[in-house]
């Protein structure tokens, strides 16, 4: 399935909604940093509902929203699509880019990440 591309609002949004959890747009609304309107934050929800990011449910006269993905869901979600889109679907080339990544920006995660490697490396051990 092919991953719907996120603007920055997009992604404002879906982070309030995994730290808080279902929200009306109200509330998600006072915890956006950003001084946005209502109406915007309610046609954010929209455009996140049609991409299937976002699920939504009348209670009374409001509309509470709820992430359809957890965010690491979400990760592994575009990750595939990277893999599609320049892998052919490969995981390898992902794996290799993301080490290079980890040797330059984050040195300090090159340990942990071999600790994880060897944890799920599916040897049992």
């Amino acid at each position: 399935m092919a991953m719907p591309e996120l603007g920055a609002r997009e992604i404002s949004v879906l982070e309030a909604l995994w730290r808080q959890g279902a929200a009306s747009a109200q509330e998600i609304r006072e915890h956006l940093q950003e001084g946005v309107s209502l109406s915007t934050v309610q046609s954010t929800l929209e455009r996140l509902c049609r991409k299937g990011l976002v699920r939504r449910r009348r209670t009374g006269r409001a509309y509470w929203h709820e992430p359809a993905l957890s965010r690491s869901q979400l990760i592994g979600r575009i990750l595939q699509n990277m893999a599609d889109e320049l892998a052919g679907g490969k995981v390898g080339p992902m794996v290799s880019g993301f080490a290079e990544y980890l040797s330059d920006e984050a040195p300090e995660w090159r340990s942990e990440l071999a600790d994880l490697m060897k944890r799920d490396d599916g040897s049992g051990e």
